[in-house]
């Protein structure tokens, strides 16, 4: 799981590429040739690919051709879907939670932006992975690291409030029993599907800031060519019904609906 646009931006995202714990090392594996690969383009070693320099030509991009450069973020998203991976996503209007947001009654439970969305990222993979059988238990979330968040998160997981509970549970049912354990947090640089995810979430985030009208294009085409790897992304993900369901919405579900992008949950 990765965010993008939680540092003033005026969308902000969060992006989590779900995958099978027996498929990881295969994965692994063909994330690093990858990397080799965009290396042969750039002339130099690629350790971690950082969306933001991809998409600006800046630090190792700087000098790679614009068509070359969006080539790479083509490859990328085409190395999601041939191997088949789902993703799940959280998004936010930024202006409106930060108009509303303070004056809602569980603020106080939630606290922050990115706290906000890893939530929300949390209960829709928890309401998905409860509707496959014998997985209770096997979900482990892998998040980028993020000292500031890291204990205050762990701590929601731990102990949600009541009122998350409807958003899932039934009952007799435990709090987020589809998780091993707490939230795991980690360098991206040595793990692959983190900076997978934050390719994912930064295409995701640029392209509702356009469709939102929160920025104006910044080259002829833009709009057309984030529309379209919108497109690639979002036909990855999880039943929509997990994340905005539009109808016979919990007072948890309507919480989040209610700060989204428009739209991004009239997509479902």
């Amino acid at each position: 799981v990765d965010e993008s646009g939680t540092g003033g931006q005026r969308i902000a995202t969060m992006v989590g590429v779900v995958t099978d714990a027996t498929r990881m090392r295969v994965t692994k594996a063909d994330w690093a040739a990858l990397l080799v690969t965009l290396g042969g383009i750039v002339g130099r070693t690629v350790v971690e690919v950082h969306s933001k320099d991809l998409y600006r030509g800046s630090e190792e991009w700087n000098g790679v051709p614009p068509d070359q450069r969006m080539g790479v973020f083509l490859a990328v998203l085409r190395w999601l879907i041939e191997r088949k991976h789902n993703i799940v996503v959280a998004a936010v209007d930024v202006d409106r939670f930060e108009n509303g947001f303070a004056a809602e009654p569980f603020a106080a439970d939630i606290a922050t932006l990115w706290r906000f969305l890893a939530l929300h990222l949390s209960l829709s993979i928890q309401k998905a992975a409860q509707r496959q059988a014998f997985n209770k238990g096997n979900t482990v979330l892998v998040f980028d690291n993020n000292e500031m968040e890291r204990r205050g998160f762990t701590n929601l997981l731990l102990a949600p409030p009541a009122w998350t509970d409807t958003y899932y549970r039934s009952d007799g049912q435990d709090a987020f029993d589809q998780l091993i354990d707490v939230p795991h947090f980690v360098d991206s640089h040595k793990v692959g599907l983190v900076q997978l995810a934050d390719c994912l979430s930064f295409v995701l985030r640029n392209h509702l800031e356009l469709s939102e009208g929160k920025r104006q294009p910044k080259y002829q085409g833009e709009v057309q060519r984030l529309s379209e790897w919108a497109d690639l992304v979002l036909g990855q993900c999880i039943s929509w019904v997990n994340i905005y369901p539009k109808k016979g919405r919990c007072q948890a579900a309507d919480l989040f609906y209610r700060y989204s992008p428009l739209s991004l949950r009239d997509r479902g």
